[in-house]
């Protein structure tokens, strides 16, 4: 297969289909800019055994494509091609119908087996799509890369102007990566703290999922920047409830003469008062007040979804 370049016409109609995103005045979208950066023009062939992930083909329509990609074969020597297919422009921007515009997902697929700690720089933007497979299953790779990928995070996590949900993604990596290498929980740690001191600086949803992360580490010693957060109401409840369920998850009862505890009580009423004085002395589960993170994620979404065509709703779902 030769890749056109970005001056053939129909290449460039197709263009109109894909989610460049915006000025980045809104970062509930991906930002055209940074998309734009992710995707690279290339003019070479895929020599073999890579040009086998061009013909493989929707997962949705064709079983067992895990199990293709595995019995491939893919050594360290092809980590660089797999990174650049990836990243392919053309690809990427292939018609949704094709095989050939599922080859970035499963190249990806084909990294998590592989070390791609000197590529992390050239993965990172990858987060900048609109696309839950490069979303949910980039931390599955990175997380292979060990220490290596510290910095490229921190540096992502930590950036502003990048979409919101691109963060998110991101950030879900340090817990993912603490499972396989414990040595580096006070590391990533260290980085969720700090990104969540600038919390004035970030969406509540941004927030939110930092402490959802420092949740699942159990990290005790993060409850004081947690808790600042919470008192400047800079997070946002829907992804995994307020101060009180923050406090259980890290393993630590509410008490109720805290301010912040009271200030829930206030807004939510009967339904926190029980937890607060369960006849068996515990804290009781925590009463469902709102939509759960992956509705939440979903509802935010819709709107800067509705533009996209057919096909590339169906490739990106």
């Amino acid at each position: 297969m030769t890749h056109e370049d970005d001056t053939n016409p129909e290449q460039l109609d197709d263009e109109l289909d894909f989610e460049w995103g915006g000025d980045g005045s809104d970062l509930n979208q991906p930002v055209h800019a940074h998309v734009a950066a992710v995707l690279q023009p290339h003019t070479a062939d895929y020599a073999p055994p890579l040009d086998q992930l061009l013909r493989i083909g929707s997962p949705h329509e064709k079983p067992n494509t895990a199990a293709k990609i595995a019995q491939i074969g893919f050594t360290q020597e092809h980590v660089p091609d797999l990174v650049r297919m990836t990243r392919d422009r053309a690809l990427q921007l292939a018609k949704g119908d094709t095989d050939e515009s599922w080859a970035p997902i499963h190249a990806l697929a084909a990294l998590e087996r592989l070390d791609v700690g000197e590529h992390v720089a050239d993965l990172m933007p990858l987060f900048d799509l609109d696309s839950e497979w490069f979303g949910e299953g980039l931390p599955d790779v990175l997380k292979h890369a060990g220490a290596s990928v510290l910095e490229p995070l921190r540096a992502y996590v930590q950036d502003t102007t990048r979409w919101i949900y691109g963060r998110t993604y991101a950030l879900s990596t340090f817990s993912e990566l603490v499972k396989l290498q414990p040595e580096l929980r006070d590391q990533a740690i260290q980085i969720l703290g700090e990104t969540l001191t600038r919390a004035s600086e970030n969406d509540p949803y941004v927030n939110a999922d930092i402490i959802h992360e420092l949740t699942h580490l159990q990290a005790v010693e993060a409850l004081p920047v947690i808790q600042q957060a919470f008192e400047q109401d800079l997070v946002d409840e829907s992804v995994m409830g307020g101060w009180t369920e923050v406090l259980e998850a890290l393993g630590q009862p509410p008490d109720p003469a805290d301010p912040l505890v009271a200030r829930e009580r206030e807004r939510w009423g009967a339904q926190l008062q029980p937890r607060l004085s369960s006849p068996s002395g515990g804290v009781s589960p925590a009463p469902s007040r709102k939509p759960g993170k992956a509705a939440k994620q979903k509802n935010k979404r819709k709107m800067s979804a509705t533009s996209r065509k057919t096909n590339k709703k169906k490739k990106r779902k």
